[in-house]
């Protein structure tokens, strides 16, 4: 292992020596890239063009902000729903290796978009509702925060983002502090991040789509709430008493 080490030099690296081997090892990070790209990028990207195109609402999308990444995530979603429908038809049709490995495609997918869903989505919601509720605060308008987005799109989504998961971040710390204070069993419709028998990835491949957008939806009605009640009526309440 020390003969090896001292033979990797960065002549050797850069190919200097007059070998042939770092143009090899160039064509194979190029060739890896390039189909990277083409897979995960490029073909969602026109299959969601070609979707919306098709149903003739690409035009209600075209010049807002983020509309590659809008396609895109149509495109997979679309690359889902067509998976799930060729595993059942061949599954019903007896074709076993050809439904597991559609299957398996489509737990891929399926994980992707709710990692997506639950680490950029939903932070991005909490961070715009805590921004919408703290409003009378600042002294600001709604108008204000739009036209913040319009001129700074990304630094505006990225805020909101942060903000979102600093509040989930907090609010999981607390619920992890009431479970030890509480008895077990009072905070039962929370999931004990605590267990170790609890794996988040686990939990999406097996549970059923419908049952996380369910669990998504009812977590957004739950954190919406607590920033209505903590946030957006104590601050009415106090500027109502003290004008």
């Amino acid at each position: 292992d020390l003969r090896a080490a001292d033979e990797l030099t960065w002549e050797r690296l850069l190919g200097l020596d007059g070998s042939l081997v770092f143009l090899e090892h160039v064509f194979w990070a190029v060739s890896l890239n390039a189909l990277f790209i083409l897979v995960f990028g490029f073909c969602p990207y026109h299959i969601g063009h070609f979707t919306l195109s098709g149903f003739k609402v690409n035009q209600m999308i075209k010049g807002v902000n983020f509309e590659g990444l809008l396609i895109t995530m149509v495109g997979y979603c679309m690359i889902g729903v067509c998976l799930i429908l060729f595993h059942t038809i061949t599954s019903f049709l007896g074709f076993r290796k050809i439904s597991r490995a559609l299957g398996l495609c489509y737990l891929v997918v399926k994980v992707a978009l709710l990692l997506v869903a639950e680490i950029l989505v939903f932070p991005v919601i909490c961070g715009c509702w805590l921004d919408i509720c703290s409003l009378s605060l600042f002294d600001a308008t709604l108008k204000d925060r739009l036209n913040s987005f319009h001129t700074t799109p990304v630094a505006s989504v990225f805020i909101h983002w942060l903000n979102g998961m600093i509040y989930v971040f907090y609010f999981a710390s607390f619920v992890i502090l009431l479970r030890e204070i509480l008895r077990p069993g009072v905070l039962w419709f929370l999931r004990n991040l605590n267990d170790p028998d609890f794996n988040p990835i686990q939990e999406m491949i097996h549970l059923p789509l419908f049952r996380h957008i369910r669990r998504f939806c009812a977590s957004l009605i739950m954190f919406g709430t607590i920033i209505f009640v903590m946030l957006y009526c104590p601050s009415r309440i106090i500027k109502s008493l003290l004008p």
